[in-house]
């Protein structure tokens, strides 16, 4: 079960390119060679590790928050995020750190 969001969620452009995007960010950060939607909103998106997923908060706005299942990971995917978001020049959107969305 994932129970805490990290404080940084990435907005995109174009909400068509959700998945290409998180594919992107999983292949260069978590060693994933793919993202595989589990429902409407949510992507696995660390190659069966269950340890961090993306929400899809706002598809019109193309919000992407991400959950992780432990609240001890939540540094190191937040520092991922970021570093993902300047190299590939996204905006970040400061969110509070809920544990249920």
């Amino acid at each position: 079960m994932m129970t805490t969001y990290c404080k940084s969620a990435l907005l995109i452009e174009n909400p068509l390119q959700i998945e290409e995007l998180l594919t992107h960010f999983a292949r260069e950060y978590l060693r994933a060679k793919r993202v595989i939607k589990l429902d409407y909103r949510q992507y696995t998106i660390d190659a069966g590790e269950n340890d961090i997923r993306a929400v899809v908060i706002d598809e019109e706005k193309a919000l992407i928050a991400f959950c992780c299942r432990y609240a001890k990971d939540v540094e190191i995917y937040e520092s991922k995020i970021k570093q993902f978001a300047t190299e590939h020049q996204l905006k970040i959107i400061s969110r509070s750190n809920k544990n249920n969305e």
